[in-house]
């Protein structure tokens, strides 16, 4: 089995990063900050675009 811990060094967990930016991007909206709200929202759209097209993990560059 490969560890765990290990796999997350190495790639990003998409479910993970999508989930991280999409409350980012509801805290922003909530204190009414448009512009950093907009700029979670694109972050949180393209891991979510991963998720749609079967890529749960992207490698760490």
């Amino acid at each position: 089995m490969e560890d765990p811990k290990r796999q997350e060094e190495l790639f990003d967990n998409c479910l993970k990063e999508e989930k991280y930016w999409r409350k980012k991007q509801y805290d922003h909206e909530w204190n009414e900050d448009k512009l950093n709200a907009r700029w979670c929202k694109e972050q949180a759209d393209y891991w979510k675009d991963k998720i749609n097209h079967g890529i749960f993990w992207e490698p760490k560059f």
